[in-house]
């Protein structure tokens, strides 16, 4: 029986859209700021009232939207790395059960801070849209984020069998 190829150029794709991922996510969170840096302007020339809780509230949102990006895109890059380390070699690896269980994590702990803390970045980009139900803009990212990390979870327990049983079969050989 003929031994499967590695998917090479499959990987480069997905190394790509990963190293184009990273900086749009980390910009996203950025276009929040502009807001905050106009309530300070405004605030300066006493224009509002209450600036200062609106100053703290903005500051809240725009720290949790980054933070958020932050765990994200460190998932983004170890799923670069772990296509790099596909496309050279196996992909039942060590390094590679470790990195889905850093994505699991990082995936699991943005998904709960946009679950426990709300979401303005759907918010600001769904602003010129239809109304949607307030719900569905609030549990759809955590969930997403939640779900997501369930499927790769899922997949770093089966890697690890295969990564056992390769080394079973290497050993009886």
């Amino acid at each position: 029986m003929k031994a499967p190829k590695r998917p090479v150029a499959l990987m480069a794709l997905a190394q790509v859209i990963c190293a184009l991922a990273v900086p749009l996510t980390l910009c996203v969170p950025l276009m929040n700021i502009a807001p905050l840096v106009s309530y300070i302007q405004m605030a300066q020339l006493g224009l509002l009232d209450n600036t200062l809780l609106v100053i703290l509230m903005s500051a809240i949102l725009c720290l949790r939207d980054l933070i958020t990006a932050a765990f994200i895109a460190v998932a983004e890059v170890e799923a670069f790395r772990i296509c790099g380390r596909m496309k050279a070699s196996s992909a039942f690896s060590a390094a590679n059960v470790q990195g889905l269980g850093r994505m699991v994590l990082c995936l699991g702990f943005a998904g709960l801070i946009t679950l426990l803390m709300g979401n303005s970045i759907m918010d600001f980009l769904l602003s010129g849209l239809p109304a949607i139900s307030p719900w569905v803009t609030y549990l759809l990212p955590p969930f997403t984020l939640l779900t997501i990390a369930l499927m790769l979870r899922t997949v770093q327990l089966l890697m690890r069998r295969a990564l056992d049983m390769q080394d079973e079969n290497q050993l009886t050989v």
